[in-house]
């Protein structure tokens, strides 16, 4: 059986998996991966290396970091002193919450965000009597928000950057997200200023709070404690660390050296740096990008790209290309795992742009926008699900949130700044 054939298989498998709800991604993605070890199309050592790239080291120092922030205090100190600043009226509330899971999320994965406010977000509902259904949304906001800046803000960003990385590119810098992510989110948090509490949330029923998990938050630290400087300091060194960006001091090995200052500091022990790194973000990347390499070599992402070009013409616009990309990606992350879109896509991407002597990163960073262009069901996302169970919201709620506050400014800021830096 040619390469080609076991390749459109592995990939049909891949696929069929990734959209079956009861399948868990983790598990896919790395027998995506190994099974082009198996059918001979990629030695052992391409799929384990996978594993331990850059991408990884990256993803697995900064989750370290992150991991002292919330093991300190430091997350639910700055968690209170924002809630402090504003009043109890619902408008004040919704706006810290915004702000304290936006400021949170660069640096710990969106969907972990969301968790770990979880509790101190009940007790914000309890203390005011506020409904759950009226701040959960402004929780799920703010972590899409801040998530949007940063290299470990989203699980995609990882994912896309470790496909580039097997293929022999430059993955991305930290903050480069944030080229997109900016003018994007400023023009959803205008929509939300004005629109939310009108279109999105009015008419639904009081929502009670979990006042068991409200219960956890009584533990927050009400002093800024030493530790809690010390991983600040740790934080605000990596973050320079990434801005300066010597090239003897690359961002993983900046990630890596902030991580340990963490253990070596005492602000994190190694039990708790185990428990605080994402295995089934680190998982996936890892998978995905084995998988990347292998559909590479069985020619498969040749055959499709080629089909792509046929149905464009023999040389379409690279905008043109950027938009096919973008909504392709974004119709696949309705039915199956934004991450799973995006690792489906990114190598796809590569061959389109190494065909037409386009920027690589054009093209991938398409397929990385498409992936979170917008969430139109609670199967586009694991953040959904878990929003619409704490919130109370029905699915109409999603299509009206995924096709006015997010289509609309991912769209626009996608077809302008994606052609602008890479083209």
């Amino acid at each position: 059986m040619s390469p080609l054939i076991i390749g459109g298989i592995i990939l049909g498998a891949t696929v069929i998996c990734f959209f079956h709800p009861k399948i868990p991604n983790v598990p896919v993605a790395i027998a995506a991966g190994f099974a082009f070890v198996l059918t001979g199309i990629l030695p052992a050592p391409t799929v384990f290396n996978s594993f331990t790239s850059n991408t990884i080291i990256l993803m697995i120092g900064m989750m370290t970091i992150g991991g002292a922030m919330f093991t300190t205090g430091l997350a639910g100190w700055i968690g209170k002193k924002l809630m402090g600043l504003t009043g109890t009226k619902k408008g004040q509330i919704q706006l810290a919450i915004f702000l304290t899971t936006a400021i949170l999320a660069p640096f710990v994965t969106g969907t972990a965000t969301l968790m770990i406010m979880y509790p101190l977000i009940c007790s914000i509902a309890i203390s005011t009597k506020t409904s759950m259904s009226d701040i959960v949304a402004f929780q799920m906001w703010g972590s899409s928000t801040g998530s949007a800046f940063t290299f470990t803000g989203m699980g995609m960003i990882g994912t896309t950057a470790a496909i580039l990385e097997a293929n022999g590119y430059r993955i991305w810098n930290f903050f480069e997200i944030a080229y997109y992510g900016l003018p994007s989110k400023l023009i959803t948090v205008v929509l939300i200023y004005f629109f939310a509490n009108k279109f999105l949330l009015k008419g639904y029923k009081f929502k009670e709070p979990d006042a068991a998990a409200a219960a956890g938050t009584k533990d927050l630290p009400e002093k800024f404690t030493f530790k809690m400087g010390v991983v600040a300091f740790i934080l605000v060194g990596t973050l320079l660390g990434f801005v300066i960006n010597n090239p003897a001091f690359p961002p993983h090995v900046g990630a890596v050296l902030g991580g340990l200052a963490c253990l070596f500091t005492g602000t994190l022990t190694p039990k708790q740096m185990y428990t605080s790194i994402s295995w089934d973000v680190v998982m996936l990347i890892g998978g995905m990008s084995a998988f990347a390499r292998g559909f590479e070599a069985s020619g498969m992402s040749r055959v499709i790209a080629d089909s792509i070009m046929f149905l464009t013409g023999a040389n379409p616009s690279p905008i043109l290309m950027i938009f096919i990309i973008l909504i392709t990606t974004s119709l696949i992350s309705q039915f199956m795992s934004d991450n799973g879109a995006a690792a489906l896509m990114a190598p796809i991407a590569i061959t389109l742009a190494v065909a037409q002597g386009v920027n690589v990163h054009a093209y991938v960073f398409a397929a990385l926008a498409g992936s979170f262009l917008c969430h139109l069901s609670i199967m586009a996302s694991p953040s959904m699900a878990f929003t619409q169970q704490l919130g109370g919201y029905d699915n109409k709620y999603f299509l009206k949130y995924g096709g006015v506050f997010e289509l609309v400014p991912n769209l626009i800021a996608a077809m302008i700044i994606i052609p602008l830096i890479y083209l």
